[in-house]
């Protein structure tokens, strides 16, 4: 009855207010990834969700990586393709759950999957859909605090393997997420920041993209594929 009476006053909240219309995080990335265009910028970029998104296929060789790290220019030898779907952060405030959601392309999925099993000899499961509930336990006027806990032996013990706790910037569209760790005696054993950047409400409202994109001058059409 509490967290049923905690979603209808966080409903109300928002109600009023022009964040009230988001719902979803979308063109989402991490500010540590390895395949950023410009690492040092501390906020979302088109150029940086592409690097972490578009990816080569080499043909001949059967290897995938990141274009931003290649000079290569696209032809029937090197495949352009996209490696998310959707990367994404859903708020459904009629359950009190924000949905990480990370759904691969089914070109990356493929090929990940053919590598995967030929390098350990072992089935690489449905990994192309990866969805993670967070439960919102707090919220300010431009902030909602949720969290997961995984336990030992999944929820039939008290003892913790891991705790997420997430904060969602509503005005910047930026997601933390602490991540602690335990071991066996329930002490600390790690903690971990994570940092992610998501497309920007007024970008999300416009269609106009920046002229002078690094990979829109390069790929052009490609990205539209």
């Amino acid at each position: 009855m509490k967290k049923l009476l905690g979603i209808l006053v966080f409903s109300l909240l928002l109600g009023g207010n022009a964040l009230s219309q988001i719902s979803k995080l979308e063109n989402c990335y991490s500010a540590k990834s390895y395949y950023l265009v410009d690492p040092k910028k501390q906020y979302w970029t088109e150029d940086n969700y592409l690097a972490n998104n578009i990816w080569i296929w080499d043909n001949e060789k059967k290897k995938k990586f990141a274009y931003v790290h290649t000079d290569i220019k696209p032809d029937k030898r090197f495949e352009v393709f996209s490696k998310f779907e959707e990367s994404s952060f859903t708020i459904k405030l009629d359950n009190g759950i924000i949905t990480e959601n990370k759904i691969y392309s089914d070109f990356f999925y493929k090929i990940d999957k053919i590598q995967y099993e030929q390098k350990y000899n072992k089935p690489y499961g449905d990994k192309k859909y990866n969805l993670t509930d967070y439960i919102i336990s707090n919220y300010t006027e431009d902030r909602i605090f949720a969290d997961k806990i995984n336990h030992l032996d999944g929820n039939n013990t008290k003892l913790k393997i891991s705790e997420y706790n997430l904060v969602v910037d509503l005005l910047t569209n930026k997601v933390e997420i602490f991540v602690t760790s335990y071991d066996q005696n329930q002490n600390v054993k790690s903690k971990t920041d994570i940092i992610i950047y998501c497309k920007p409400p007024k970008l999300m409202e416009s269609n106009d993209q920046p002229s002078n994109s690094f990979f829109k001058n390069i790929l052009g059409d490609l990205l539209n594929k």
